[in-house]
């Protein structure tokens, strides 16, 4: 089965499209601000509760490279965020508890700590304060029971590993919209929903990040780096301290791509940009006015530096690997080859074209291998070389952190589902690698 690049958000969010106007602050307070205790706070409990044995299963089918039987069962209604040594994700309501809550799993198993929050705010995610991993979770004084929308919607942070709040909360005018760390109100519509007042926070201390402009529109943050937009020009900054990195007018280009008038824009393909990498649209016209075809290329979002151009590509998924030196491409010429380039060196290190066999769509990275799906089977991709190490019927991981992988558990054809977590996941196991 294809997934294509622009069907899952990846980032670093994980959100219910459903409960996000629930969880929006109304017009009156939709500026962000740091402040006191009458504001939405979630609930922390930091008790440790030891890992869950997996299910009884009559014959598991573990993913390729690991060992034959799961670990432990994931807590996760949905799949989990890395963050450090911590897997970071949701936990649905349920008949006893009305709260949803946002847990962080260590890689044994073990649960180390639990927020509750308002069921509207299901939108999460994870980032770096002052360079510890760590949760962003949202509170709201939403009552779904009684119907009430949200008049305060807040941000908060939590430290990966033991669950202690690092800052909030902090006002925000609506749910986790991303990538990283941009809050804003969506109108829902018969068509489709209208953006309204975004905000980027500063991860260290969650203070709203000032535009670099007037009128600039926060498009993508990452641990810290900030990227604005405004009428065709980029601008990246550092959100701990305001400082300008690079705008986009000021970027050295290869000498065939636009040379005037050049405008560019984040890859609307919601895969294309991952982490510290950029996808970048280019378009303008050459030295004689007339336009010259619009070009993709990766951008290391800190410096400007283009890393590799992919020339007229519009629906990408990007995976970056190997510690941030290796990004896999996959979608590309026609939606059929997936190839691995050296960040450092813009070099191409190999290319997979999937012809017949179908597009090597690589989802997952961890421990030099990519997991993913080709023609409706799982495969696992060796990164150095792109062998391809193992293919078949096998779960793909979802997710995986440091030699953990999760799939999903088999879903039992005599489970009928709950009215109040209709959508909810199948459940989760971990295996550890060989």
């Amino acid at each position: 089965m294809q997934h294509r690049a622009s069907r899952r958000l990846a980032v670093t969010i994980v959100a219910a499209a459903v409960a996000l106007s629930a969880c929006s602050s109304d017009g009156s307070n939709s500026s962000a601000e740091t402040t006191g205790a009458a504001l939405p706070l979630p609930e922390l409990v930091t008790a440790t509760k030891p890992p869950v044995p997996p299910p009884e299963v009559a014959q598991w089918r573990a993913p390729a490279l690991s060992g034959p039987q799961p670990a432990w069962k994931a807590p996760f209604d949905d799949v989990p965020l890395a963050a450090g040594d911590t897997l970071v994700g949701v936990v649905f309501p349920v008949d006893t508890q009305s709260d949803l809550s946002i847990v962080g799993v260590d890689l044994s198993g073990a649960t180390r700590w639990r927020v509750w929050t308002n069921p509207s705010c299901v939108g999460y995610g994870v980032t770096r304060v002052n360079d510890r991993p760590a949760a962003v979770v949202l509170a709201s004084n939403a009552d779904n029971r009684g119907d009430k929308v949200a008049t305060e919607t807040t941000a908060n942070a939590y430290d990966a590993q033991d669950g202690h709040r690092v800052w909030g909360p902090v006002r925000v005018p609506g749910p986790l919209q991303g990538p990283g760390l941009i809050f804003g109100k969506v109108t829902a519509s018969v068509v489709g929903g209208e953006t309204g007042p975004r905000v980027m926070l500063n991860t260290d201390t969650g203070e709203p990040v000032e535009p670099p402009t007037r009128d600039a529109v926060p498009l993508y943050e990452h641990d810290g780096l900030g990227l604005f937009g405004k009428d065709g020009t980029l601008t990246a900054v550092d959100t701990s301290t305001g400082e300008v990195l690079w705008t986009s007018t000021e970027l050295h280009l290869p000498p065939q791509w636009p040379s005037r008038a050049r405008s560019v824009e984040l890859l609307s393909s919601t895969q294309a940009s991952k982490a510290g990498v950029v996808a970048l649209r280019w378009s303008g016209s050459d030295g004689d006015g007339a336009a010259s075809a619009p070009r993709t290329a990766l951008h290391d979002l800190r410096t400007g530096n283009l890393l590799v151009a992919l020339g007229n590509e519009t629906d990408v998924r990007t995976v970056v690997a190997d510690q941030g030196k290796a990004a896999i491409v996959a979608g590309l010429n026609g939606f059929t080859e997936t190839r691995a380039y050296d960040l450092d060196s813009g070099q191409l290190d190999w290319t997979i074209n999937g012809g017949g066999a179908g597009l090597v769509d690589i989802t997952v990275a961890d421990g030099g291998v990519g997991f993913g799906t080709r023609a409706g089977q799982s495969v696992a991709v060796q990164l150095a070389t792109g062998r391809i190490l193992e293919q078949g019927d096998w779960p793909a991981p979802v997710a995986a952190n440091k030699g953990t992988l999760l799939t999903a558990l088999p879903r039992d054809p005599a489970a009928e589902p709950n009215d109040r977590l209709a959508g909810a996941g199948p459940g989760f196991v971990a295996y550890r690698t060989r």
